[in-house]
């Protein structure tokens, strides 16, 4: 992986970098902000040059980025409008650990305030599919329009501790805010995450013994962006 932070159209570094890419030693590029210096300089010609300067290495290492604090003029106007990421619909933080069991100082009021819609979660070896939720606050009976994240914990793909059993799977009465939980033997999984379009998401819960589907939904979002503080709803359980 190569790293590096722009001063300008840089030739000499951007040639190297080139030869660096051609030379299939490295998986990605890492830029860490400040680009062109600056992509708004000359009416964004400056911009426009440093980008196509980009291609022999964009085209051949995935290009991954962050702003810098030269991108803040006309509101990273220039950043948002040549990058697609920042303008991503559906953002999905991935954890190793459900934050449901962590400490409360985590970083769910994070993606509450920037409008996550699907946290995806594992280390319980079992699947379980949560009503939209924030705070322990169940918001919604239906994942149209969601006030909160939906939270999928999806580590069911099987194990091998404690004399071949799978353990650490989720034990006890479900809360009021789970849709759908499974943890017997034997109903190991792997999940379809499909991104239709900007407004759905098609998530399907897949049996690897039967490859038949063992959960599925939809996330209807047509108005991603912040969120507010919410209202706790309560809804039947699916099992």
């Amino acid at each position: 992986m190569v790293t590096w932070h722009t001063r300008g159209l840089c030739g000499y570094t951007l040639a190297r970098l080139i030869t660096e890419a051609k030379s299939q030693k490295y998986s990605a590029v890492i830029h860490v902000g400040d680009f062109a210096y600056d992509f708004h300089s000359n009416g964004g010609r400056r911009g426009d040059d440093f980008m196509r300067s980009l291609v022999p290495v964009a085209s051949r290492l995935p290009y991954m980025h962050s702003v810098g604090n030269h991108e803040i003029p006309f509101a990273f106007m220039h950043y948002r409008f040549r990058f697609s990421s920042p303008g991503t619909p559906w953002p999905i933080p991935l954890y190793r650990r459900s934050q449901l069991r962590m400490e409360p100082h985590n970083l769910e009021r994070l993606f509450h305030e920037q409008g996550v819609d699907l946290i995806i979660q594992a280390h319980e070896h079992s699947y379980e599919r949560l009503y939209p939720l924030f705070d322990g606050v169940q918001t919604d009976c239906s994942y149209v329009n969601p006030k909160a994240a939906i939270h999928i914990i999806a580590g069911s793909a099987g194990c091998n501790e404690r004399e071949m059993l799978c353990a650490d799977v989720i034990l006890g009465k479900p809360h009021h805010w789970s849709a759908k939980r499974s943890w017997l033997p034997g109903l190991n999984g792997y999940a379809r995450l499909n991104v239709m379009n900007s407004t759905h998401l098609n998530w399907q819960q897949v049996m690897s013994i039967t490859d038949q589907p063992l959960d599925q939904f939809y996330i209807v979002q047509e108005h991603h962006g912040p969120r507010q503080e919410v209202v706790e709803r309560r809804c039947k359980q699916q099992r």
